[in-house]
């Protein structure tokens, strides 16, 4: 799925992962015991952290967090989006 905004998220993006791996039973945890699912691979936090660093390649940040609308944002100003 592409987003149809992307914001600068460089300077939060260790905290949003420390966030996630506060799910260990969700998430990968190379400690656990319980079998694997599609969300607690390494492959799937890897993929999390690319998808962050590439979105904000796009940007021109280090890092970015995708979104999509279900309507269109109204602005009265460009400026009001910085």
């Amino acid at each position: 799925m592409e987003p149809d905004l992307v914001v600068d998220v460089t300077g939060f993006l260790d905290k949003k992962m420390e966030a996630i791996k506060a799910y260990k039973s969700q998430f990968y945890d190379e400690n656990s015991k319980e079998p694997e699912t599609p969300i607690s691979s390494k492959n799937t936090w890897d993929s999390l952290t690319y998808r962050n660093r590439n979105l904000g390649r796009l940007i021109g940040t280090e890092a970015g967090e995708g979104f999509t609308v279900e309507r269109y944002p109204g602005v009265d100003s460009i400026f009001d989006l910085i």
